[in-house]
């Protein structure tokens, strides 16, 4: 007999990513990412720095907007040509207490990051704050040690924002006479701010019994405005299936 199978998709949205950047060596930052929601928060934000190293370390403080490459696998910091035309950016309106730190072994230093929002649009805006780190000898010569990102999210709701997503493909690794064991599914967000789709996908038999399941985005990652992400989602069959 020719089998059917019947499948069906759950879907929710959120809007908060679940992302870390790895510190390079000798130096950890608490938080790595940064959430504000205008709406309740007040427009800035701390980053703490410490130094576990055994040497003295200068860190130069500076932000770029940041945007996800096609299917959202990496994300790029845009060149300055590129920043001003960025719908969602933030780096513009982004200032430091302090544009230096200077940290001895052991030491940690808080730097405050100010949002100037009169000008800043609804909707999602995104940039990374770029710690620039460097390394002195005791013969006083500086070495570059190399970048350490932290990404900061904001929601400004002093207007129309949108949370949507549309589904733009959805195929899986099914042969006419094998199951699927993979699923790949293609979301376009459409609204100006990020979200981050969650759900299930169910494979029933042509009575409606369901007899395999995936996962949809267990590890909670982010959609970006105007963007696209291709998710993966191994399927599972239930016990009590037998082909």
């Amino acid at each position: 007999m020719r089998k059917i199978w019947l499948f069906s998709l759950a879907l929710a949205l959120l809007v908060f990513p679940a992302q870390i950047h790895a510190a390079p060596a000798g130096i950890s930052v608490v938080p790595s990412i940064l959430r504000l929601d205008l709406a309740t928060e007040k427009p800035e934000a701390e980053i703490i720095y410490t130094n576990t190293s055994t040497e003295t370390i200068s860190i130069s403080l500076s932000a770029t907007n940041f945007t996800a490459l096609e299917d959202g696998y990496k994300m790029s910091f845009l060149e300055k040509k590129d920043n001003d035309s960025y719908s969602y950016g933030l780096a513009s309106w982004l200032t430091f207490n302090k544009g230096t730190l200077i940290l001895k072994p052991g030491q940690s230093e808080t730097a405050r990051a100010f949002i100037n929002t009169d000008e800043l649009s609804p909707g999602g805006h995104y940039a990374a704050v770029l710690a620039r780190i460097q390394r002195e000898d005791g013969a006083g010569n500086i070495s570059v040690q190399g970048t350490l990102s932290s990404l900061v999210f904001v929601r400004n709701s002093s207007g129309v924002f949108r949370e949507s997503a549309l589904l733009e493909t959805l195929s899986s690794n099914r042969t006419w006479s094998n199951f699927p064991t993979l699923y790949k599914i293609r979301f376009h967000n459409t609204g100006n701010v990020e979200v981050i789709p969650h759900g299930v996908v169910t494979v029933s038999d042509m009575y409606g019994k369901t007899v395999a399941k995936g996962i949809l985005n267990e590890g909670s990652l982010f959609i970006l405005p105007e963007t696209i992400r291709q998710f993966d989602i191994p399927l599972k069959k239930l016990a009590f299936y037998m082909p």
